[in-house]
C-alpha cells in the first residue's frame, strides 16, 4: 500500500488522514466515514476494471472525506474518484471526491454546502463535462461561489484528470489557482440555462 501511494505522490499526512489501508482487493482502500461512522470502503485500482470497487450494498453519494470536509471553512474542490481527491489533499486542497462517480449527486450532503466556495474539477470526457454541469445544477441553490475548471487546455488528452494535471505535466499549486482565477463563475444566469437544458419546462395548457 505504502509503495502504491508514493508511486502516486500522496503525502504521508494525506495517507493517515484518510485512513487509506489494503484489504487484498488489488488496490488502496479509501473508507468512507460519516459522523465516525464507516459507511462504505472505496478501493481504488490503478489500472482496473472497474477502477473502483465498493462494499456491497453501498449507497452512491457520500463524500469522501466527509467528517474532515465539513469542519474546514476552505474552498471545496470536487474531485473526480478518490485519487484525484488525495493529490488535491496532499496540495493542501479541501478535496472531496462523491462515491458512484461523475454523474452522482450528494443528495443527503446539500445542505453541507451553504454558503461554501465550491470549484468542480472532473476529467477532460464526456462523462466528465456532463456530470460537472449535472452537479453545479443541483449545488448552485446552496453555494455562496462555484466555478467548473476546464483540465482541456493543459489535460488534452480524453480522460485525463487533475492527477494527470499535477502529476504528468507538472502543473503547480500556482497554476491550479490561476486556472481557478480565470475561470468564469457559473452564474444564476448559467444555472437557468443548463437547468432548462436538463429539465425542460413542459407546459401544462397547449
Amino acid at each position: 500500500i505504502y509503495d502504491i501511494t508514493k508511486e502516486l505522490g500522496f503525502s504521508d499526512e494525506v495517507i493517515e488522514e484518510l485512513n487509506l489501508g489494503f484489504t487484498g482487493k488489488g488496490g488502496i482502500d479509501f473508507p468512507v466515514f460519516i459522523y465516525d461512522q464507516l459507511v462504505d470502503i472505496a478501493t481504488y485500482r490503478k489500472g482496473g476494471t472497474p477502477k473502483v470497487l465498493r462494499t456491497k450494498n453501498s449507497k452512491s453519494g457520500m463524500i469522501i472525506p466527509y467528517d474532515t470536509w465539513r469542519n474546514s471553512n476552505k474552498p471545496t474542490v470536487i474531485c473526480a474518484g478518490e485519487k484525484d481527491m488525495a493529490t488535491a489533499r496532499t496540495l493542501g486542497m479541501n478535496a472531496i471526491s462523491i462515491t458512484g462517480g461523475e454523474g452522482t449527486i450528494p443528495a443527503f450532503f446539500l445542505n453541507d454546502f451553504k454558503q461554501r466556495t465550491v470549484y468542480i474539477v472532473y476529467d477532460n470526457d464526456d462523462a466528465g463535462h456532463i456530470g460537472a454541469l449535472k452537479l453545479a445544477i443541483a449545488l448552485k441553490p446552496y453555494t455562496k461561489k462555484l466555478k467548473i475548471l476546464d483540465l482541456s487546455s493543459t489535460c488534452t488528452e480524453k480522460g485525463e484528470d487533475l492527477w494527470d494535471y499535477f502529476r504528468k505535466y507538472h502543473k503547480t499549486f500556482e497554476d491550479f489557482k490561476e486556472l481557478i482565477r480565470s475561470t468564469k463563475e457559473f452564474t444564476e444566469e448559467d444555472y437557468e440555462t443548463e437547468k432548462e437544458k436538463q429539465y425542460p419546462t413542459i407546459p401544462l395548457l397547449r
